[in-house]
């Protein structure tokens, strides 16, 4: 008769493994990784058969909680997070909080990406597409808030996401301090998002008034 095996095993080595390459910038070995999470390696290896297995799940798991965590922050300013002056400050200033908190693991992403530039690897790949998949949905809520060019404004922020934790892995822990620099950067573009939205809200409702007075 087989073991059982205890399902917070898988848990614990991908949380050692994006804590390890988010604080050294490097893909550890599976000893380092199982070491570090108190799981002998062989349970590691019994979880997953190589170390770009358990990047890639690391990858996908991190795309999930990083779209959670950004529904949750345009969530959380309440009923008018969408439309009017109130729900556009509440909703941006969510975000711009929610993406430079240094909890927020794009950094995994960004550090897979330097790690394994030949965009042909298989953890490039992944990277790239939880990447894409983080970008995409910040387009989509662009444009529900009638941003315009929502793709643009998407792109930036994931530029200037990525440029910051690349900083903060060439500089050590160092590299925080610049962490002011991106809510600047963020708010900068976050803000002339915002007032393009609302700009182009006040000219539709000025339009309907228009119309509706001539009716």
């Amino acid at each position: 008769m087989s073991k059982k095996q205890n399902p917070e095993i898988p848990q614990k080595l991908l949380d050692s493994l994006i804590r390890t390459v988010v604080e050294q910038g490097f893909s550890p070995s599976i000893d380092v990784i199982s070491k570090r999470a108190g799981v002998c390696k062989m349970s590691a290896y019994a979880q997953f058969t190589s170390r770009t297995g358990m990047t890639i799940a690391a990858l996908e798991r991190v795309g999930s909680q990083v779209r959670k965590k950004l529904e949750v922050a345009v969530r959380e300013p309440g009923p008018g997070r969408l439309g009017g002056d109130i729900g556009y400050s509440e909703v941006f200033d969510s975000l711009i909080k929610q993406l430079t908190d240094r909890e927020n693991p794009i950094g995994f992403i960004t550090s897979c990406l330097l790690g394994h530039p030949d965009p042909r690897t298989k953890i490039h790949i992944a990277a790239m597409r939880e990447h894409a998949e983080i970008e995409a949905w910040l387009e989509g809520m662009f444009r529900k808030m009638e941003v315009p060019e929502p793709d643009k404004s998407a792109s930036s922020v994931m530029a200037v996401l990525h440029g910051t934790y690349a900083n903060v892995l060439a500089r050590g822990i160092d590299g925080w301090k610049s962490i002011m620099e991106t809510e600047i950067l963020l708010l900068t573009i976050l803000v002339a998002a915002r007032e393009s939205g609302r700009t182009l809200q006040k000219q539709k409702r000025a339009r309907r008034e228009r119309l509706k007075g001539g009716g």
